[in-house]
Protein backbone atom coordinates (compact mmCIF):
# COMPACT_ATOMS: atom_id res chain seq x y z
CA UNK A 1 0.00 0.00 0.00
CA UNK A 2 1.39 3.60 -0.58
CA UNK A 3 1.91 6.29 1.44
CA UNK A 4 -0.31 9.09 2.39
CA UNK A 5 -0.36 12.24 0.67
CA UNK A 6 1.29 14.87 3.66
CA UNK A 7 -0.65 17.98 4.70
CA UNK A 8 1.91 20.26 7.09
CA UNK A 9 0.27 23.39 8.78
CA UNK A 10 3.18 25.52 9.49
CA UNK A 11 2.25 28.55 11.96
CA UNK A 12 2.93 29.66 15.18
CA UNK A 13 -0.76 30.68 16.38
CA UNK A 14 -1.86 27.51 17.65
CA UNK A 15 -5.70 28.71 17.44
CA UNK A 16 -4.85 29.66 13.81
CA UNK A 17 -3.34 26.23 13.25
CA UNK A 18 -6.22 24.96 14.85
CA UNK A 19 -8.75 26.93 12.08
CA UNK A 20 -6.64 25.99 9.39
CA UNK A 21 -6.52 22.06 10.25
CA UNK A 22 -10.37 21.97 11.12
CA UNK A 23 -11.07 23.24 7.61
CA UNK A 24 -8.32 20.87 6.31
CA UNK A 25 -10.06 17.87 7.97
CA UNK A 26 -13.52 19.33 6.97
CA UNK A 27 -12.87 19.29 3.25
CA UNK A 28 -10.83 15.77 3.72
CA UNK A 29 -13.44 14.12 5.18
CA UNK A 30 -16.17 15.43 2.73
CA UNK A 31 -14.08 13.89 -0.30
CA UNK A 32 -13.02 10.60 1.95
CA UNK A 33 -9.15 11.46 1.81
CA UNK A 34 -6.62 9.36 4.35
CA UNK A 35 -4.19 12.43 3.82
CA UNK A 36 -1.96 12.78 6.81
CA UNK A 37 -2.14 16.69 8.78
CA UNK A 38 0.59 17.56 11.10
CA UNK A 39 0.92 20.71 13.08
CA UNK A 40 4.35 22.55 13.13
CA UNK A 41 4.17 25.40 15.54
CA UNK A 42 7.93 25.59 16.61
CA UNK A 43 11.09 24.63 15.72
CA UNK A 44 9.62 25.18 12.30
CA UNK A 45 12.87 24.07 9.90
CA UNK A 46 11.70 20.29 11.79
CA UNK A 47 9.85 20.11 8.62
CA UNK A 48 12.55 19.81 6.52
CA UNK A 49 13.09 16.01 7.89
CA UNK A 50 9.99 15.27 7.87
CA UNK A 51 9.59 15.98 4.36
CA UNK A 52 8.62 12.84 2.28
CA UNK A 53 10.25 12.64 -1.17
CA UNK A 54 8.78 9.33 -1.99
CA UNK A 55 7.32 8.96 -5.64
CA UNK A 56 3.56 8.98 -5.31
CA UNK A 57 3.87 11.34 -2.50
CA UNK A 58 2.60 14.69 -2.19
CA UNK A 59 3.48 17.20 0.25
CA UNK A 60 1.39 20.43 0.48
CA UNK A 61 2.42 23.35 3.17
CA UNK A 62 0.19 25.87 4.66
CA UNK A 63 3.21 28.05 5.79
CA UNK A 64 2.67 31.53 7.71
CA UNK A 65 5.32 34.21 5.97
CA UNK A 66 6.11 35.60 9.70
CA UNK A 67 6.45 32.91 12.09
CA UNK A 68 6.58 33.81 15.85
CA UNK A 69 10.35 33.63 16.79
CA UNK A 70 11.03 36.19 13.98
CA UNK A 71 11.70 33.18 12.06
CA UNK A 72 11.41 33.87 8.05
CA UNK A 73 8.54 31.94 6.42
CA UNK A 74 9.88 32.89 3.02
CA UNK A 75 13.15 31.47 3.51
CA UNK A 76 11.57 28.26 5.21
CA UNK A 77 9.87 28.09 1.94
CA UNK A 78 12.37 28.23 -0.13
CA UNK A 79 14.44 25.73 1.52
CA UNK A 80 11.30 23.38 0.99
CA UNK A 81 11.39 24.30 -2.65
CA UNK A 82 15.07 23.13 -2.77
CA UNK A 83 13.91 20.20 -1.15
CA UNK A 84 10.57 19.36 -2.58
CA UNK A 85 10.00 20.68 -6.21
CA UNK A 86 6.61 20.01 -7.20
CA UNK A 87 5.31 20.27 -3.10
CA UNK A 88 1.94 22.94 -2.44
CA UNK A 89 2.73 26.21 -0.97
CA UNK A 90 -0.20 27.93 0.35
CA UNK A 91 1.40 31.05 2.30
CA UNK A 92 -1.04 32.10 5.28
CA UNK A 93 -0.49 36.07 6.19
CA UNK A 94 -1.65 38.78 8.11
CA UNK A 95 -0.91 41.21 5.72
CA UNK A 96 -1.29 40.54 2.28
CA UNK A 97 1.32 43.27 1.44
CA UNK A 98 3.72 40.52 3.17
CA UNK A 99 2.78 38.57 0.14
CA UNK A 100 4.76 40.39 -2.66
CA UNK A 101 8.32 39.99 -1.59
CA UNK A 102 7.77 36.16 -1.97
CA UNK A 103 7.05 37.07 -5.28
CA UNK A 104 10.92 37.85 -5.77
CA UNK A 105 12.02 34.25 -3.80
CA UNK A 106 10.79 32.56 -6.74
CA UNK A 107 8.88 30.00 -4.44
CA UNK A 108 5.64 29.55 -7.37
CA UNK A 109 3.27 29.71 -4.42
CA UNK A 110 0.06 27.98 -4.78
CA UNK A 111 -2.05 31.00 -3.16
CA UNK A 112 -2.06 33.60 -0.43
CA UNK A 113 -3.94 33.49 2.68
CA UNK A 114 -5.61 36.52 4.93
CA UNK A 115 -5.32 35.65 8.35
CA UNK A 116 -9.27 36.71 9.59
CA UNK A 117 -10.96 36.71 6.10
CA UNK A 118 -14.25 35.29 6.53
CA UNK A 119 -14.17 32.86 3.58
CA UNK A 120 -10.86 31.57 5.01
CA UNK A 121 -12.52 27.89 4.61
CA UNK A 122 -14.41 28.68 0.81
CA UNK A 123 -9.92 29.56 -0.19
CA UNK A 124 -8.85 26.74 1.76
CA UNK A 125 -11.23 24.46 0.18
CA UNK A 126 -10.48 25.87 -3.37
CA UNK A 127 -6.83 25.57 -2.58
CA UNK A 128 -7.53 21.96 -1.92
CA UNK A 129 -9.86 21.30 -5.14
CA UNK A 130 -6.48 22.57 -7.36
CA UNK A 131 -4.39 20.38 -5.59
CA UNK A 132 -6.91 17.53 -5.72
CA UNK A 133 -7.14 18.27 -10.03
CA UNK A 134 -3.87 18.25 -10.12
CA UNK A 135 -2.65 15.03 -8.26
CA UNK A 136 -5.41 12.56 -9.67
CA UNK A 137 -3.82 13.38 -13.07
CA UNK A 138 -0.24 12.95 -12.20
CA UNK A 139 -0.85 9.35 -11.38
CA UNK A 140 0.45 8.55 -15.11
CA UNK A 141 2.03 11.70 -15.27
CA UNK A 142 5.45 10.26 -16.11
CA UNK A 143 4.15 7.34 -18.69
CA UNK A 144 2.51 10.18 -20.79
CA UNK A 145 5.67 12.89 -20.68
CA UNK A 146 8.42 13.43 -22.93
CA UNK A 147 11.29 16.17 -22.73
CA UNK A 148 12.88 17.97 -25.61
CA UNK A 149 16.60 18.00 -25.58
CA UNK A 150 18.02 20.55 -27.85
CA UNK A 151 21.69 19.56 -28.77
CA UNK A 152 23.59 21.95 -31.80
CA UNK A 153 22.92 19.61 -34.12
CA UNK A 154 19.80 17.71 -33.86
CA UNK A 155 16.73 17.62 -31.41
CA UNK A 156 15.53 14.52 -29.58
CA UNK A 157 12.07 13.57 -27.81
CA UNK A 158 12.98 11.75 -24.83
CA UNK A 159 9.95 9.55 -23.43
CA UNK A 160 10.42 10.74 -19.41
CA UNK A 161 10.03 7.16 -17.85
CA UNK A 162 13.17 6.86 -19.88
CA UNK A 163 15.82 8.99 -18.64
CA UNK A 164 17.58 6.89 -16.09
CA UNK A 165 19.75 10.02 -14.81
CA UNK A 166 21.56 13.30 -15.90
CA UNK A 167 24.67 14.33 -14.96
CA UNK A 168 26.84 17.58 -14.86
CA UNK A 169 29.72 17.60 -17.39
CA UNK A 170 31.76 20.46 -15.33
CA UNK A 171 34.40 20.97 -17.96
CA UNK A 172 31.82 21.61 -20.56
CA UNK A 173 29.37 23.39 -18.57
CA UNK A 174 26.87 20.97 -19.82
CA UNK A 175 24.44 18.42 -19.07
CA UNK A 176 24.48 14.61 -20.29
CA UNK A 177 21.21 12.90 -20.25
CA UNK A 178 21.52 8.87 -20.12
CA UNK A 179 19.12 6.24 -20.89
CA UNK A 180 19.32 2.28 -21.78
CA UNK A 181 20.76 3.12 -24.98
CA UNK A 182 22.06 6.42 -25.48
CA UNK A 183 23.54 9.69 -23.83
CA UNK A 184 22.59 13.20 -24.79
CA UNK A 185 24.96 15.94 -24.25
CA UNK A 186 23.44 19.56 -23.96
CA UNK A 187 23.25 22.67 -22.91
CA UNK A 188 21.19 23.29 -18.90
CA UNK A 189 21.87 22.98 -15.20
CA UNK A 190 20.35 20.40 -13.20
CA UNK A 191 18.63 23.11 -10.68
CA UNK A 192 16.46 24.14 -14.37
CA UNK A 193 15.79 20.44 -14.74
CA UNK A 194 14.89 19.53 -11.19
CA UNK A 195 12.34 22.67 -11.65
CA UNK A 196 10.58 21.31 -14.96
CA UNK A 197 10.66 17.42 -14.45
CA UNK A 198 8.56 15.62 -11.44
CA UNK A 199 8.82 14.49 -8.50
CA UNK A 200 10.09 11.25 -9.53
CA UNK A 201 13.46 12.90 -9.74
CA UNK A 202 15.81 12.89 -6.91
CA UNK A 203 18.91 15.19 -6.59
CA UNK A 204 21.27 12.62 -4.91
CA UNK A 205 24.23 14.99 -5.66
CA UNK A 206 25.41 17.96 -7.01
CA UNK A 207 26.56 16.40 -9.88
CA UNK A 208 23.56 13.88 -10.58
CA UNK A 209 19.90 14.18 -10.61
CA UNK A 210 18.38 10.22 -10.72
CA UNK A 211 14.95 8.90 -11.86
CA UNK A 212 13.79 7.14 -8.80
CA UNK A 213 11.41 4.67 -11.05
CA UNK A 214 14.94 3.60 -12.03
CA UNK A 215 16.67 2.89 -8.24
CA UNK A 216 17.51 -0.97 -7.99
CA UNK A 217 19.99 -0.30 -4.68
CA UNK A 218 21.78 2.19 -2.27
CA UNK A 219 25.14 1.77 -0.84
CA UNK A 220 25.51 3.63 2.35
CA UNK A 221 29.20 2.27 3.00
CA UNK A 222 30.51 6.23 4.67
CA UNK A 223 33.66 6.08 2.35
CA UNK A 224 31.52 4.57 -0.67
CA UNK A 225 27.77 5.94 -1.12
CA UNK A 226 26.30 5.27 -4.32
CA UNK A 227 22.89 4.91 -5.99
CA UNK A 228 22.67 2.03 -8.55
CA UNK A 229 20.00 2.29 -11.17
CA UNK A 230 18.59 0.38 -14.18
CA UNK A 231 21.12 -1.03 -16.61
CA UNK A 232 24.38 -0.94 -14.10
CA UNK A 233 24.89 3.08 -13.92
CA UNK A 234 25.89 4.01 -10.58
CA UNK A 235 25.49 7.52 -9.36
CA UNK A 236 27.34 8.93 -6.15
CA UNK A 237 25.16 10.17 -2.99
CA UNK A 238 26.39 13.22 -1.01
CA UNK A 239 25.69 12.63 2.65
CA UNK A 240 22.88 15.29 2.71
CA UNK A 241 21.34 13.59 0.34
CA UNK A 242 21.33 9.55 1.81
CA UNK A 243 18.17 10.13 4.42
CA UNK A 244 15.71 10.92 1.03
CA UNK A 245 16.91 8.08 -0.52
CA UNK A 246 16.74 5.67 2.30
CA UNK A 247 13.35 6.64 2.39
CA UNK A 248 12.67 6.03 -0.96
CA UNK A 249 14.08 2.13 -0.16
CA UNK A 250 12.32 1.94 2.74
CA UNK A 251 8.69 2.44 0.93
CA UNK A 252 9.71 0.88 -2.65
CA UNK A 253 12.27 -1.42 -2.77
Amino acid sequence: MGKNNQIYVIEDDIQISRQIRQCIGEYLSAHKLNWDVQAVTENYESVLDRIDIASGVFNIFFLDIILGDSSNGLQLAQKIRRKDTFGYIIFITSHMEFAFPAIQYKIRALDYILKGDEEIKQKIFQCMNTIQREISGQDTRQEERALLVRTSGTDFIIPVKDIIYFETNTAKRSIILHTQDKSIEFRDTLDELQNHLDSFFYRCHRSFLINLQHVQSISKSRNDMYVTLSHGYKCLISPRYLKGLLRYERDHL
